[in-house]
């Protein structure tokens, strides 16, 4: 009879079914099973009856949707990892009580169903380079998710109630068809990383991004400030405009020196580091040019607009 987990783990699909029902049945050892790359195109139901099952490991095999059987009684489970197989569809039959981390990267879903909101101790959420087209409202009922990954996929809208997931603190939208977000979704007590890069939202925001031209008096300020200490008797200059030059604030480019008074350009660049895009950061400029200057991460999301208050 085998009992060690050593003798369970890495098996491939052929292995695991020549071994009797019975003797799976009152294995009480098992705690994690990979099947890993095993080229498996089913998975048998014996593997719903391993109580003690943990971590379910079936990435990179040929499985659909129904080879894969319900795993509802596996109160202990709480991770799967399916990722690179053939899903079309959402699996819901591996929706466990204590399931906290679904891998679903890499597969040919369209849809998240309304379904997943029975997922409800589900922390880490990934699903992506599927073929996502909608995500269900009810995703909204995740109370305890703190990583989703929806990036390289179709969207073209996402629910508001996105919202409501007031623990998230990982969102991955990159590579999508997202012209907005939803609203409220920047009010996120948590969300510390969000990727946005290839989107029609960045790619609109830039073209229409209009710069206004600086007025005279910002001009002639400039200047004067460029110069350095202009002495001046009391009463040749207006006080408004000595109040002025008396203010100003730098531009917080590292390659710039200048000073901007009244008006400036927001930038905004998304320090994206190689698939992990942090909060926006947003400079002050003296002029646009100053953010036309090659990013650290050159391949990386790079934002500018133009606002002059």
């Amino acid at each position: 009879m085998l009992t060690d987990l050593e003798d369970w783990e890495d098996w491939g699909e052929e292995d695991f079914k020549e071994v009797e029902q019975e003797e799976v049945y009152k294995d009480t050892t098992v705690t994690r099973l990979d099947l890993t790359s095993s080229l498996a195109t089913s998975i048998s139901e014996a593997v719903a009856h391993l109580a003690t099952l943990t971590h379910l490991y079936l990435s990179n095999n040929r499985l659909v949707v129904e080879d894969i059987p319900s795993l509802a009684s596996l109160t202990s489970l709480h991770t799967i990892n399916l990722s690179s197989n053939l899903l079309t569809s959402f699996p819901l039959q591996v929706a466990t009580g204590g399931l906290r981390n679904l891998f679903l990267g890499g597969n040919q879903l369209r849809e998240v169903p309304g379904g997943v909101r029975h997922l409800t101790s589900l922390q880490v959420l990934c699903i992506e380079d599927n073929r996502l087209q909608q995500v269900s409202a009810d995703i909204g009922h995740l109370s305890n998710l703190q990583v989703l990954l929806l990036n390289g996929n179709n969207l073209s809208a996402l629910p508001t109630s996105l919202s409501l997931l007031s623990n998230l603190q990982v969102l991955h939208l990159h590579h999508n068809l997202l012209p907005h977000l939803p609203h409220g979704l920047s009010r996120l007590p948590h969300l510390g990383e969000l990727t946005l890069r290839a989107n029609p939202l960045i790619t609109r925001f830039i073209r229409s991004t209009v710069h206004q031209p600086c007025t005279l008096v910002e001009l002639a300020s400039r200047v004067v400030r460029s110069v350095g200490v202009v002495e001046v008797a009391e009463g040749e200059v207006p006080a408004t405009l000595v109040t002025l030059l008396e203010g100003g604030s730098p531009c917080t480019s590292p390659t710039c020196s200048s000073t901007y008074f009244t008006q400036k350009v927001d930038h905004v660049r998304f320090t994206d580091l190689c698939g992990r895009t942090k909060v926006p950061l947003l400079q002050h400029l003296c002029s646009s040019r100053c953010g036309g200057q090659e990013a650290k991460y050159s391949h990386c999301d790079l934002v500018c607009t133009g606002t002059m208050p």
